[in-house]
């Protein structure tokens, strides 16, 4: 701050990320978009590495389409606190198989249907699929058993929640990997950054990952 020139005191801000640009072509643009069911369209029409831009403030349903390419969901940016919602139930489905590099969730509320049932996602799968990353930045997390449970020839490289809450989760945590075995359901590495847990029963249960 200068007052008549002079320097009278320097604070230091952080900025917040460049809004996307919904012009470009990997991008799909539902920001103008309050269909409930507008995000499964977009998850089977988008490119490898693409982007999908929510409505903020709008309420989607998790996809009944599999995941099956990296991907980044977020939210348009706009006045208010009020993020985009994602209401699931069962969780999102990966495909079978898949070499997936990135799945990356920024700026959205997760909300489960039932704390008992709901996951954000809780493939069971009995052939080899990968995800590189799976990553939560700034979202909200509350009301399911789990939020990610891995099940038989699952396995996540990198697993990470940043700067969001994560509340009232069931047994099934911030993570489970629920097979037993060699070469069965596996995360290698956890990173947990900047974030509020509150109300979990548990934070994860794991049988096999190599570092957190």
């Amino acid at each position: 701050v200068t007052i008549d020139g002079a320097i009278r005191g320097w604070d230091n801000f952080t900025t917040i990320q460049r809004a996307v640009d919904t012009t470009q072509p990997n991008v799909i643009d539902l920001s103008d978009s309050d269909d409930p069911t507008a995000l499964n369209t977009a998850l089977a029409n988008v490119v490898e590495g693409g982007i999908i831009v929510l409505k903020k403030g709008a309420t989607y349903v998790m996809p009944t389409n599999s995941f099956t390419k990296s991907v980044t969901i977020t939210s348009a940016y706009g006045f208010g606190d009020q993020k985009t919602i994602i209401t699931t139930s069962g969780g999102g489905n990966i495909g079978a198989g898949a070499n997936i590099a990135y799945l990356r969730l920024s700026n959205i509320e997760f909300i489960g249907a039932d704390i008992a049932a709901s996951y954000i996602f809780n493939p069971n799968i009995s052939t080899t699929t990968t995800v590189g990353e799976l990553s939560f930045d700034n979202c909200v997390i509350s009301n399911m058993r789990g939020v990610l449970r891995i099940r038989a020839k699952v396995f996540i490289t990198n697993y990470i929640i940043k700067n969001s809450i994560v509340h009232q989760i069931g047994t099934y945590g911030v993570l489970t990997t629920d097979t037993d075995g060699d070469a069965q359901a596996a995360v290698d590495n956890i990173l947990l950054q900047s974030s509020t847990f509150s109300k979990d029963r548990k934070s994860t249960r794991l049988n096999s990952s190599h570092s957190a």
